[in-house]
């Protein structure tokens, strides 16, 4: 084809608002993460925090270290998103006497951008978030005052930037060998597969989680909290035939 008639083609091609080149297709940051799957990962994301505590030589790394494990432990039982996560207050999970709130009507800062109105969703907590939260703050209160409208999970700054806690994130999970992207995401995407696996009715749970979610189908919350991908894999291990478990000739 010479240039004159690619020219052409082109030409033409912007005149019926045909597309010239193929337009870079653009993921959402949810779609590239995944959940940490099984207590056994939970634990050795934990235990990395914990180790890294242990390890600390004054007094500031080990307030840092300390956040870090806090935060970890809250991502993945209160389930929000990174943003939200990182802009949380004492004032979120306490009432005017420090005493635990049952629950919390909380808008996600997401849902305030559509319309000017926040969807509403409740939080609520178990012990391992209390316990968690509760040892942080005695932490903070041996060297500082702390006010309920103070953030959670502090840094010279104020709180802690997204953009940090992924890098912490990123680190944990390949220090102890989970080469899959968590990042902050996927705490909630953990959260929610985790609520799916413990629940003893399960389809009460996936209507549960895609209203917390505010998901428009089911099938997009399974999806999203890693159920499909799960399912996938475990049909493909079923598939294999060839070959026992110790690599020998099985047909």
């Amino acid at each position: 084809m010479n240039g004159l008639v690619a020219l052409n083609i082109v030409e033409e091609c912007k005149m019926y608002n045909f597309p010239t080149r193929q337009k870079e297709i653009k993921h959402r940051e949810s779609t590239k993460t995944d959940a940490l799957h099984t207590e056994e990962e939970i634990s050795a994301v934990a235990n990395y925090f914990k180790s890294c505590i242990e390890k600390c030589t004054t007094f500031k790394k080990e307030t840092m270290a300390r956040r870090n494990l806090a935060m970890f432990i809250c991502g993945i039982n209160i389930g929000l998103r990174g943003g939200d996560l990182c802009k949380l207050t004492w004032s979120t999970f306490f009432d005017d006497d420090w005493e635990w709130r049952l629950t919390k009507d909380f808008i996600p800062e997401k849902t305030c951008h559509v319309g000017g109105t926040g969807k509403r969703v409740e939080l609520s907590w178990n012990e391992d978030l209390k316990f968690a939260l509760e040892d942080w703050l005695q932490w903070l209160r041996i060297s500082n005052d702390v006010s309920l409208n103070d953030y959670i999970f502090i840094s010279p700054h104020g709180h802690i930037s997204l953009d940090r806690f992924e890098n912490i994130m990123n680190k944990a999970t390949k220090s102890v060998g989970i080469k899959r992207r968590i990042g902050v995401h996927g705490l909630r995407k953990t959260m929610g597969n985790r609520y799916y696996k413990i629940a003893k009715n399960k389809s009460e749970a996936l209507v549960e989680l895609k209203d917390y979610f505010n998901h428009a189908d089911l099938h997009t919350t399974m999806i999203y909290i890693c159920l499909e991908k799960e399912r996938m894999q475990k049909t493909k291990d079923r598939m294999s035939f060839l070959y026992d478990k110790d690599g020998n000739w099985n047909v």
